[in-house]
């Protein structure tokens, strides 16, 4: 069994912020951490796909590009803007961390 203290370990559905290197977007992918295994996650900008493995609840620092046993993370729709300027707030950071679904 694994450590359940570790901060970086998940459990269930979690919003996860990505950047797509290919396009320069951010964008929330809702990851299942109780699925271990290879997931796809594709970039709602531009369709590039991210190959990431979960394993023990945890994202691994291991990428791939094969597609056996591939766990599709579906691509939802998002919000984005790029008139406004990026500006962070003690308050807004915590209203970001409940979206998230982050623990305190």
């Amino acid at each position: 069994m694994y450590d359940d203290a570790d901060p970086l370990r998940q459990k269930g559905l979690v919003r996860t912020d990505m950047h797509c290197h290919h396009c320069s977007n951010g964008f929330i992918a809702q990851l299942d951490f109780d699925i271990e295994g290879n997931h796809i996650v594709e970039c709602p900008h531009c369709g590039h796909e991210h190959c990431r493995k979960i394993e023990k609840g945890k994202i691994t620092e291991d990428r791939w590009d094969g597609r056996n046993g591939k766990v599709a993370v579906p691509s939802r729709r998002v919000w984005k803007h790029n008139v406004l300027a990026m500006q962070t707030t003690t308050a807004s950071e915590f209203i970001r961390d409940r979206w998230l679904n982050k623990e305190a």
